[in-house]
């Protein structure tokens, strides 16, 4: 029952919200559920590494659904930044708006390294950036 890698998803990126498995139903991730629970009493099981993976997309719906049940405000983008700045003392905007300005020239140079179609679409993209007067650094 192991769950095949997420499609379109490279690595180091982050399934924030994943769909259920194709043909997934609510009872039955309430039974595989249940058996992990019973997997998870048991000294040497084998079966917990395959029901994880194969509950992986419930098991976070069900916490983001929680988490958005009791704390709506924590998805405010106002409460978001404020959240950061309790747990790190930085202000986010900022924070962010510099790495971005120090990522940029390398992030745009990834860009227009690409090939194919993808490429194409990220040089007419910058085309547009270049005619609106928003600066790039080329490489």
């Amino acid at each position: 029952m192991a769950m095949a890698p997420a499609k379109n998803i490279k690595k180091g990126e982050v399934v924030f919200l994943p769909h259920y498995p194709a043909g997934d139903t609510k009872e039955q991730h309430e039974l595989d559920r249940h058996q992990l629970i019973a997997e998870s009493k048991k000294k040497d099981s084998t079966a917990i590494k395959d029901l994880m993976c194969g509950t992986f997309a419930h098991g976070r719906q069900d916490v983001i659904e929680d988490i958005k049940d009791r704390w709506p405000v924590l998805f405010d983008v106002s409460q978001v930044s404020a959240e950061f700045q309790r747990i790190t003392t930085l202000n986010l905007e900022p924070k962010f708006m510099s790495m971005l300005d120090f990522y940029s020239p390398k992030l745009l140079s990834m860009f227009q390294g690409e090939k194919g179609a993808v490429g194409e679409r990220h040089r007419a993209k910058m085309s547009i950036l270049l005619q609106s007067g928003i600066p790039i650094q080329r490489k």
